[in-house]
């Protein structure tokens, strides 16, 4: 009996071990990059000298596609962020548009990318230079082909990628219309607390069947 429950053990360890990232509800990303350009009503705020980074977290539970097309998804209130750019932090929530094999228009070429913005009527919390508050602000990309993803579903962004996505751009608008933009140069998946706790339990009890090998051969 004690033989087949630790077959079991060594199974459900194995599985943790074995889950891909992807198959999780809600993930987040950890970014850096640089600032690229500041128009000159920030220019005494932050500076191309500065720094860029930022977190994306994605839930994709109860996420409705809006979008009516076969190669544009579009899901709002799924995805959180935070950005410091400078001195300067800020946060809110994006809608989100994945493309698939998408075109803008009749004379574009398809192309897959991504689109995190802020939606109409959507706030953002943060750092006011001096009587300029944010307004907007996103990241996108735009691959140069159609082989990124396979569907316009949010589940694709649980696998992005800079090896993919090698052209990450984003913005900061505020409300005279003036832009800090910025790149992204490094992107992280950082585990969830319940898969850190399953790969954890999946080590403990990998050793524990080790160690009972061990004591059936000594």
């Amino acid at each position: 009996m004690r033989d087949v429950v630790l077959l079991l053990l060594m199974v459900l360890a194995a599985t943790v071990f074995a889950a891909p990232e992807a198959s999780a509800d809600t993930i987040t990303y950890e970014w850096s990059g640089n600032i690229t350009s500041v128009d000159a009503a920030l220019g005494s705020y932050v500076s191309t000298t500065d720094s860029a980074s930022g977190t994306i977290t994605i839930d994709d539970a109860g996420a409705t596609d809006t979008a009516a097309s076969a190669t544009l998804g579009r899901y709002a209130g799924q995805v959180t962020y935070t950005l410091t750019l400078g001195t300067g932090t800020w946060s809110g929530s994006w809608r989100v548009d994945v493309r698939d094999d998408y075109k803008v228009n009749a004379a574009d070429t398809e192309h897959d990318g991504f689109v995190f913005a802020t939606a109409n009527g959507d706030t953002i919390s943060g750092t006011t230079f001096g009587a300029l508050t944010a307004k907007s602000a996103g990241i996108d990309d735009r691959a140069a082909s159609t082989t990124v993803w396979s569907t316009d579903s949010i589940d694709e962004l649980f696998t992005l990628t800079l090896s993919d996505w090698p052209s990450v751009t984003g913005a900061l608008s505020f409300s005279d219309g003036s832009l800090i933009r910025f790149d992204v140069t490094s992107l992280t998946a950082v585990p969830e607390p319940a898969s850190v706790a399953l790969v954890g339990l999946g080590g403990l009890l990998l050793a524990a069947a080790a160690r009972r090998r061990g004591r059936q051969r000594a």
